[in-house]
C-alpha cells in the first residue's frame, strides 16, 4: 500500500517524535523499556525531540506543500 503525501507531510508533536526515536532505539536493540526518567540517553532524546518537531513543522513540511 502506498503512503500518501498527506500522511507524510502531517504536522508532528514533540511527543510523536520522541516515540519515533524510542521505536528506532528499540529496533537497534537498546533497552528503552528499562530507561527511567533522567536516564542520559532518554534525556537527550527528550531534549532534541521538540527541536526535530519544530524543524519538521516549520522547515521541511512547508516545502512538501509546494
Amino acid at each position: 500500500m502506498a503512503t500518501s503525501l498527506d500522511d507524510i507531510s502531517k504536522e508532528v508533536t514533540p511527543e510523536e517524535v520522541l516515540g519515533l526515536f524510542l521505536e528506532v532505539a528499540q529496533g537497534i536493540g537498546l533497552p528503552v523499556t528499562a530507561w527511567q526518567v533522567g536516564e542520559p540517553v532518554r534525556a537527550v532524546l527528550e531534549i532534541i525531540a521538540p527541536v526535530f518537531a519544530k524543524l519538521w513543522n516549520t522547515g521541511v513540511r512547508p516545502l512538501l506543500a509546494l
